[in-house]
């Protein structure tokens, strides 16, 4: 990571991110902002990607299909699914 190497002071992460991160890194801290906090985002700024071959639109589609089926639309269902996963990494344990 970039800041445990020296090349950056700060790293901005989703939460999950941050905590699989601190895991592993026990010198890093998670800062997590609130409604009193100035910081602003919007939907933009939050992303998911994956990358397929252009042309490949059969794994394109099963893919799409594979993040409909476990609700990465659904931030209160991705919220659950990523506590439960942080839980899971060799690291948690």
């Amino acid at each position: 990571m970039a800041i445990t190497n020296g090349v950056a002071d700060v790293c901005i992460v989703d939460l999950p991110t941050a905590k699989s991160a601190a895991l592993t890194n026990k010198d890093l801290v998670i800062i997590e902002l609130d409604e009193n906090d100035t910081f602003t985002g919007d939907d933009e700024m939050v992303n998911v990607c994956i990358a397929t071959r252009k042309d490949d639109t059969a794994l394109r589609d099963k893919v799409q299909e594979a993040m409909d089926a476990i609700g990465w639309n659904d931030k209160a269902k991705m919220d659950e699914l990523m506590s439960a996963v942080l839980t899971q990494q060799p690291a948690a344990n």
